[in-house]
């Protein structure tokens, strides 16, 4: 259906990309395609796979798509755009590496002029990391060993082991955040936790 804060997130060597037009013409029928494709991809990974393979085969055609696609990654990390389980099992890895791909294409297209690198910039805060803890074969491991201690209630653990650990491991997405805001607020709310699990939380 398809149409930089640590050493290792730097860009690989750009290659030579095609200058975008300004073009804004085909800006609805793009928005469109889009809004079609997010339909369809559910899952964060898969909507952080839209923009690798619009960036990786070259099938932006103008800065108004560059734009609009920098508009939609902002509303889906931003939660305004919602993420679901697609049923697939997917460590968040995935979602790193989908990140890793963008940037370096970003960075490619970014020396094609000023505008180009106006718009890639304001698409990389939108992007999750993929340092060296988010891409290894088991990433996140600390939550394991949160919801594992022995100084917490078993009700506690079973609720991070279902709702944060399971979920980060099988489709990590945004949301997760506020499902650990959330557990941070019960925290406080209940007290009489250890300060060493507080620490870690």
């Amino acid at each position: 259906h398809i149409w930089d804060s640590t050493q290792n997130e730097k860009p690989k060597k750009p290659s030579v990309k095609k200058k975008l037009s300004f073009e804004p013409c085909t800006a609805n029928d793009f928005i469109n395609r889009i809004a079609d494709e997010n339909e369809e991809r559910v899952s964060y990974r898969l909507k952080l796979e839209l923009p690798r393979i619009l960036l990786e085969e070259d099938l932006l055609n103008s800065l108004s798509e560059l734009a609009i696609l920098q508009a939609y990654l902002t509303f889906v990390a931003s939660g305004q755009i919602s993420c679901k389980e697609d049923g697939s099992h997917h460590r968040p890895c995935a979602a790193a590496n989908a990140a890793k791909a963008v940037t370096e294409a970003l960075w490619d297209i970014s020396h094609a002029g000023d505008a180009e690198l106006f718009i890639a910039r304001r698409i990389f805060p939108s992007l999750p990391s993929f340092s060296d803890e988010f891409t290894c074969a088991v990433p996140m491991t600390r939550i394991r060993d949160i919801a594992h201690r022995g100084d917490i209630p078993h009700d506690m653990k079973q609720y991070i082991k279902h709702n944060l650990q399971n979920k980060l491991h099988r489709c990590a997405d945004p949301g997760d955040l506020i499902k650990l805001d959330q557990l941070v607020e019960r925290v406080d709310r209940e007290g009489g936790y250890s300060q060493a699990f507080v620490r870690e939380l």
